[in-house]
């Protein structure tokens, strides 16, 4: 389990107020068609169309990001941010906003590996809530929209799927925040 003192590694050097920030949601791989094959056509074309977005992000001045910690679009998308850091021209701050202490740090977790890489990337780990609940994951989607200028949400109308992306959307367009949007049923549906 995460120790409130373990759990800011890194300081974010500068004011997050004067950073423009970016987060992310999206669906866990169970809801997506191609499950956990990540060599999947479909899936291949959605991890490259939020690629493109994220460098979109680069370009417009965003410098940091913030990701849920889930599997699926979260660990997607920190690990493209994770990549761009290392050949990034300006400094980029990853940040993973966890919805309770010792989220997905389960021993033997598929993906648990993946996600301490990312986690060592990150200059910043925030824990919503100290308590596992399910209104701990919609306070910590609500931390990353209220900390941000542009949310890229992996979500499709066509899909059916209402959760927590389905809320996080709502939030985000509530809060007027910049929304880019990926649908992904195409992708899958030709």
């Amino acid at each position: 389990m995460y120790k409130q003192a373990a759990i800011i590694k890194k300081t974010i050097k500068k004011d997050r107020k004067c950073m423009k920030a970016c987060c992310f949601s999206g669906h866990r791989p169970d809801r997506f068609p191609w499950g956990t094959d990540e060599k999947d056509e479909g899936c291949m074309r959605l991890k490259a169309m939020l690629k493109a977005e994220i460098e979109q992000a680069v370009l417009d001045g965003y410098t940091h990001f913030i990701a849920g910690g889930a599997s699926g679009v979260d660990t997607w998308a920190a690990e493209i941010v994770r990549e761009m850091k290392r050949r990034a021209k300006k400094p980029i701050t990853l940040e993973i906003a966890l919805p309770f202490a010792g989220y997905n740090n389960r021993p033997g977790r598929a993906g648990a590996k993946r996600q301490r890489k990312i986690n060592t990337a990150a200059a910043r780990i925030t824990v919503v809530s100290e308590i596992k609940s399910l209104p701990a994951y919609y306070a910590r989607n609500r931390y990353m929209v209220d900390n941000s200028q542009r949310l890229i949400a992996v979500f499709d109308e066509e899909s059916g799927i209402r959760g927590g992306t389905f809320q996080t959307l709502r939030y985000a367009r509530l809060k007027g925040i910049e929304i880019r949007q990926i649908g992904w049923v195409g992708l899958v549906y030709p």
